[in-house]
C-alpha cells in the first residue's frame, strides 16, 4: 500500500475483503451506495417526503453512476500505483533514498484529503440548484438531504482530484532525470508510465462524456459543424494535449540521452581509428594482436552506434496510440448518439 491513502481506500481497507480482488470491491461498494440511497429512503420515509425522494431522479444516477465509478476507480488507481510505482526506479538516476523520496510524495500527493475538501466546497456551493433540491434545513429529512448532497460532491471531487493528482504525478515522472542508458526495449521499460496516461484518459474522457450526456437529452445540433465546433471539441483537443504533454518531456530527455551517447561513442571510435592509423604507421608495425584489439573495439564501436540509432525517441509505441485514440473518441461518439437519440425520442416533431 502506499504510506497515504485516498480516503476511500483507507476506509474499504478496513473490511477483510479489501484485497479479493475488483470484482468483490466492486460489490461492498455497490452496498456502500446502497446503504447510502437507503438511509435516506428512510429518512423521507419517516419525514413524509419519500415521494419527493423516490422521484428525485439525479440522485439515482450520481449514486449509482457517478458514485460507483469514483469509488471503484480509486480501488483500481491504488492498486495501479501501487503496482507500477516501483518499476520507474529502474528508470531514474537517483538512489534509493532519493526514490523512496519520491515515492512518498506521489503518495501524499494523492492522498491529499485537504485538496479534495476544497474542491467539494465549490462543487457545494453550486451542486444544489442544479439538483432541483430545496428542503428547510431544520428538519430531519432537509438535514440529511444536505449530507447527502455534500457527501456526493466529496466524492465527485475525489473523483476530480484523483484525475488532477494522476496526471500531476505522470508529469512528474517525466521531470525526473532518466538513466543514461537506451535501447530497443526502451518502450518496455516505459509501459508503468503508458499506463498510468491511458488511466488518466479515461478518467478524463469518461468524466467528460458524464458531463455531456445530461445537457445534451435536450439539446439539438442542426449540423455536422455544430458538432466539431462545439465546446465539445475543446474539451477532447485540452485532454489530448494534458495527455500527451508529459511523453513530450520524456521525449526531449531520450533525445538529449541519444545524442549524448552517440556523441561519446563518436570520440571513442576516433580515438580506437586514431590507434590503429598510429599502429599501422608505425616504422616497427604493429603485432597482429594489437590490430585485433583495435578491429574489435571498432567493430564494437559499430555496433552500439546502430543500437543506439535505432532506439525510439519516443517512449510509447503505435498501439498506445490507437488506445489512446479510442479513448479521446468515446465523448464524440456520445455526443452523436445522444444528439441522434434526442432528435428521434425526446424533441418535439
Amino acid at each position: 500500500m502506499p504510506r497515504a491513502m485516498i480516503w476511500t481506500e483507507w476506509i474499504f481497507s478496513r473490511l477483510p475483503l479489501y484485497d479479493r480482488g475488483m470484482k468483490v470491491q466492486v460489490l461492498v461498494r455497490f452496498l456502500f451506495v446502497l446503504m447510502i440511497w437507503f438511509i435516506g429512503f428512510m429518512v423521507a420515509l419517516v419525514d413524509g417526503q419519500l415521494d419527493f425522494y423516490l422521484h428525485w431522479y439525479q440522485i439515482v444516477p450520481l449514486l449509482f453512476g457517478s458514485m460507483m465509478i469514483v469509488l471503484t476507480g480509486a480501488y483500481g488507481l491504488t492498486k495501479a500505483l501501487t503496482k507500477t510505482v516501483g518499476t520507474f526506479e529502474q528508470l531514474f538516476d537517483m538512489d534509493s533514498g532519493q526514490f523512496e523520496e519520491f515515492e512518498g510524495k506521489i503518495s501524499r500527493l494523492g492522498g491529499s484529503t485537504l485538496a479534495i475538501l476544497a474542491i467539494a466546497m465549490v462543487l457545494y456551493v453550486t451542486l444544489p440548484s442544479g439538483l432541483n433540491f430545496s428542503a428547510p434545513p431544520r428538519t430531519l429529512w432537509g438535514a440529511y438531504a444536505y449530507v447527502l448532497i455534500f457527501i456526493i460532491d466529496f466524492v465527485m471531487a475525489t473523483g476530480i482530484w484523483m484525475g488532477a493528482s494522476l496526471w500531476i504525478t505522470i508529469y512528474l515522472i517525466s521531470r525526473q532525470p532518466f538513466k543514461a542508458d537506451i535501447s530497443s526495449n526502451t518502450i518496455e521499460k516505459f509501459r508503468g508510465v503508458t499506463t498510468l496516461t491511458l488511466i488518466f484518459a479515461i478518467f478524463y474522457y469518461v468524466a467528460t462524456t458524464m458531463a455531456l450526456v445530461v445537457p445534451l437529452l435536450t439539446a439539438n445540433a442542426s449540423m455536422l459543424l455544430e458538432l466539431l465546433f462545439s465546446p465539445l471539441i475543446l474539451l477532447v483537443v485540452l485532454g489530448a494535449v494534458g495527455t500527451l504533454l508529459p511523453f513530450y518531456n520524456i521525449h526531449n530527455t531520450l533525445v538529449s540521452i541519444k545524442r549524448r551517447l552517440l556523441n561519446g561513442v563518436s570520440d571513442e571510435y576516433e580515438r580506437w581509428q586514431s590507434k590503429l592509423d598510429a599502429a599501422l604507421m608505425s616504422p616497427a608495425g604493429a603485432t597482429t594482436e594489437q590490430v585485433m584489439l583495435i578491429m574489435g573495439n571498432l567493430f564494437r564501436l559499430e555496433l552500439r552506434d546502430r543500437r543506439v540509432r535505432a532506439a525510439p525517441e519516443w517512449p510509447f509505441d503505435i498501439s498506445f496510440i490507437s488506445k489512446l485514440l479510442a479513448v479521446i473518441l468515446i465523448p464524440a461518439i456520445v455526443r452523436i448518439f445522444v444528439d441522434i437519440y434526442s432528435r428521434t425520442y425526446l424533441l418535439p416533431p
